[in-house]
């Protein structure tokens, strides 16, 4: 039944009173009065749509007509009674609907027997060339249309004075009528709708003819549940548009028809977008009924369609739909619907298109199924063995490992405090602090915890471990950014602080302590109980004139050399020096070791740390400028970088917070604590920036590399996906530390000499606490490192523009930085290869997660100490290691699964 036209009017002048008080104000900005407001307003509305049941096409409100003759379309009430025979040939069955551009019947062909729908002009209309051009440009246009989706158009005729066309009927329900009804559509039929309308637009525009007024009054959906296309109306042709022509219903023009700029396939694609968003949340993206209206509403629709929770995959195809530049938009309806859930690559469709895929989608994409049991089940076999091959032959790589151990740090601690008493500083300390170190040049003491000796001819032995205890009257009170006591920091300024450096066993090496105040009396000391702690016997020492500066206040200086009875043949320089006869230094090093300048130490520290100050500086301004362009383009993924950054800073809080030497003074805690957060959000900031800077060309490049790691940033954190990857890490940094152990088996099988031990941080040695500390840091270093990898592998294919020469280059880049020098240059220089090999690899072929945990493992085998002999004091921490990582291997397994079983009941693998 059509409703009654007066109550049609009325409920449209309600409905009119009813509309947004803003658009109201435009009117009367424009010099309405409140009549004419309301009176366009129920015209608009009355034109717009269809007055009510299924029609045969959906017919375009005229919105360039003139006041008059819409005026006049709305008083005529001229039409055909059912029965009336139309040209010869059509009966008259029905009134299907009433429009802006004219009135819509059903009707019967006598001719071919079939039923059609018949389109009349109004017959105001009927004298005005350009609507006569139009309904003739109509049939001209669909009829070079053929297609499932689109609604066939016939024939034009004339009848009582009218023009009319007859097309082909749908026994259906048009789009807005069907919205308007059950609010939105559901899901999957969104996306079987969406890809109708894409094979129909993609069927007019190989013709070369665009819609121009695509909406949901203009598709039916017909008894089957396919969509068609209807009203040409307004199409144009690729040889007769024109720029300057307004054309349209402006709540779904595209921005370009709005300004009368030039038609093309994407003007389309913006109304289609606009369309699938209506049919997704039952709203318009644009309430307008006017131009004016339309103008005043901006373009904000992807921001709007960014704000909503609907599905990411078809959420990202809306926003590249609706982008206000036409060439941001995809090229094409067909690389549209490849980019659909359920069609082609996403991924693949929107690199095609130019785009870059959002994060949500990169998250959605990949394979969704788990990992194959018997896959998964060699990866965690292949990982348990190599962990356990790993951790027993590690021990001729470590120097901790080739050293004897046989003290625990507290037991060594103890040993520090009686070498201190029999010194003469009998006042029990107040505070203490205590680390192990190595014997390195400046430049690396400088980026660890205690700058222990000056330079390599202070070292006491070459290849040493060595255990540093501090101890003071009064608080230690650390001011560095990191937190921690070390070597001279902070300044020994008090009476009573003093510090002892012993080696493994427990013998003196290093001694020096604050003298009291006063003036000094020069006299004799009694060296002897010095040696002896050092383990040297005084009588074979002979005293030497040989410069020497003790680093403390001091009134007397002794030096010697001599040897010691376990090392006959190497000679040893011990010097002492004391205040009003107290012992205030004393120290041993060996005799033949080359002297180094303090002056060239600390100008060669001065230009390393001016070339990082400078590459520190480079780096934040070149992140600053693309990461300012990325955001502009609105490329970035704002949540994955805050979560990266706050992941960041949080571990990092929590690293800076387990190695921290606490004080029990409140104020001083709390500058220690802001010390620590300031350095972390400073390097939180840094992450986040280069992180905006990079990650939409690894997104854009690259961006099945993210898949997982996109999944695990949004929260994802028991998807197969991410714990395959894990897996696969695992095993990749497992067999990183068997590729460096090769550096050290193979040489003896080809005659050369085992290389020297490398070091590794100490604190692993350290307390619990040092320990736990260093665990947690080789975790955020592998966050670094692996991100910093990925950049440099994006930096190379930028500057190469071929992905095989960049991963080439890559290798060969990697290969310094891989290579641990042991004085045979091919094999370590082949192992270096297989490590920058297999990183990229992993990167590329598995992902970023992949990567991340193959340098945790890698870094966690080669920095915390491991051992399998029970009576080590550290096999405990060992045994927390190993099942640590033991644990996370058969997890990832479980995880990679997906909830599938391993066997059948047949015994049999299973996919």
């Amino acid at each position: 039944m059509i409703p009654d036209r007066s109550e049609r009017i009325a409920r449209l002048f309600n409905a009119a009173r009813e509309r947004d008080e803003t658009e109201r104000a435009a009117f009367l900005t424009a010099g309405c009065g409140s009549d004419t407001i309301l009176r366009r307003e129920i015209e608009s509305l009355f034109g717009d749509e269809p007055s009510g049941g299924p029609i045969t096409a959906a017919i375009s409100a005229d919105h360039t007509a003139d006041t008059a003759a819409t005026a006049g379309r709305a008083t005529d009430r001229s039409g055909f009674q059912p029965g009336a025979v139309v040209g010869k040939r059509y009966r008259i069955v029905s009134l299907l609907g009433r429009g802006g551009m004219g009135d819509v019947y059903r009707a019967d062909d006598l001719k071919v027997g079939q039923r059609v729908a018949l389109k009349f002009l109004p017959a105001q209309f009927a004298a005005e060339s350009p609507r006569l051009h139009r309904l003739v440009n109509e049939v001209r246009l669909a009829r070079q249309i053929s297609h499932p989706n689109v609604c066939r158009v016939y024939d034009i005729g004339e009848a009582g004075g009218r023009q009319y066309l007859s097309m082909e009927y749908i026994d259906g329900e048009d789009l807005a009528s069907l919205l308007q009804r059950i609010g939105r559509l559901p899901y999957e039929k969104v996306l079987e709708i969406a890809r109708e309308l894409c094979a129909g637009l993609a069927a007019a525009h190989d013709q070369g003819v665009f819609h121009r007024d695509l909406k949901p009054a203009n598709i039916m959906i017909d008894g089957r549940g396919r969509a068609r296309i209807a009203d040409f109306g307004l199409a144009v042709t690729t040889e007769s548009r024109t720029s300057g022509e307004i054309a349209g219903t402006p709540a779904y023009m595209a921005p370009e028809q709005v300004a009368g700029g030039a038609v093309t396939t994407q003007t389309d694609i913006f109304s289609l977008g606009l369309i699938l968003y209506e049919l997704l949340t039952g709203t318009r993206v644009f309430h307008a009924a006017t131009l004016a209206q339309r103008s005043l509403a901006g373009c904000d629709a992807e921001d709007l369609v960014r704000s909503t929770d609907i599905d990411p995959r078809i959420k990202d195809v809306i926003v590249r739909c609706l982008k206000r530049d036409p060439a941001e938009r995809p090229r094409s309806v067909r690389s549209l619907a490849d980019g659909l859930p359920g069609g082609a690559d996403p991924l693949l469709a929107a690199l095609a298109t130019g785009q870059i895929p959002s994060p949500e989608m990169v998250a959605a994409a990949g394979d969704t199924r788990s990992l194959r049991p018997m896959t998964a089940a060699v990866c965690l076999g292949l990982a348990i063995i190599g962990l356990f091959t790993a951790a027993w032959q590690i021990r001729p790589m470590l120097l901790y490992r080739q050293v004897t151990l046989t003290k625990p740090p507290d037991a060594l601690a103890e040993r520090a405090r009686q070498v201190v008493t029999r010194m003469g500083y009998t006042e029990p300390p107040v505070d203490s602090a205590y680390w192990f170190t190595t014997p390195q040049t400046p430049r690396e003491m400088a980026s660890k915890r205690s700058a222990l000796y000056d330079a390599p001819s202070r070292a006491p032995r070459a290849n040493g471990l060595f255990f540093v205890y501090r101890q003071s009257p009064t608080v230690l009170v650390p001011e560095n950014a990191l937190g921690v006591i070390q070597y001279r920091e902070p300044p020994a300024d008090v009476p009573g602080m003093a510090d002892v450096t012993l080696d493994s066993t427990g013998h003196l090496l290093r001694f020096t302590a604050v003298p009291p105040r006063g003036s000094p009396t020069p006299r004799a000391s009694d060296w002897v109980g010095a040696f002896s702690e050092a383990g040297l016997d005084y009588r074979v020492f002979k005293p030497r004139a040989r410069q020497w500066s003790p680093p403390v206040a001091h009134d007397l200086v002794a030096t010697w050399e001599g040897t010691a009875a376990d090392r006959p043949a190497e000679p040893i320089f011990v010097g002492a020096a004391a205040w009003n006869g107290q012992p205030v230094a004393f120290e041993m090093t060996p005799g033949t070791a080359s002297e180094t300048t303090e002056a060239s130490v600390e100008s060669g520290g001065s230009v390393s740390q001016l070339t990082f100050l400078i590459m520190t500086i480079a780096a934040l301004v070149g992140s600053g400028i693309l990461a300012r362009w990325n955001i502009r383009q609105g490329r970035w993924d704002r949540s994955g970088a805050l979560k990266v950054a706050t992941y960041v800073f949080g571990m990092g809080l929590l690293v800076g917070l387990l190695r921290a030497d606490h004080v029990p003074r409140v104020r001083d805690e709390y500058l220690i604590f802001v010390r620590i957060a300031s350095w972390n959000l400073y390097y939180a900031g840094f992450t986040f920036l280069i992180y905006v800077a990079f990650e939409p060309f690894v997104r854009e490049r690259w961006p099945r590399v993210l898949t997982s790691w996109n999944r695990a940033l949004s929260g994802r954190l028991r998807d197969p996906l991410v714990w395959q990857e894990i897996l696969i890490g695992a095993l990749a940094g497992v067999a990183v530390v068997l590729f460096r152990e090769a550096e050290f088996v193979v040489p003896p099988w080809l005659g050369l000499a085992v290389p020297d031990p490398f070091t590794s941080p100490m604190d692993g040695l350290g307390s619990w606490r040092q320990w736990a500390s260093l665990a947690v840091f080789t975790h955020i270093e592998a966050l670094s490192l692996a991100l910093a990898w990925l950049l440099m592998l994006l930096l190379l294919r930028i500057a190469l523009r071929h992905d095989r020469l960049a991963f080439a280059a890559a290798v060969i880049v990697a290969l310094p930085v891989g290579t641990i020098p042991g004085g045979h240059l091919l094999p370590e220089t082949v192992v270096a290869l297989l490590i920058s090999a297999l990183s990229v690899f992993v990167m590329l072929r598995f992902g970023l997660v992949a990567t991340v945990v193959e340098i945790s493992v890698a870094n966690a085998l080669l920095r915390l100490p491991i051992t399998f002999n029970s009576s080590e004091w550290y096999a405990g921490r060992s045994v927390v290691l190993l099942l640590g990582l033991t644990s996370v291997i058969v997890y990832g397994f479980h995880a990679s699964l997906g909830g599938r079983r391993l066997f059948r009941r047949s015994l049999a693998w299973t996919r």
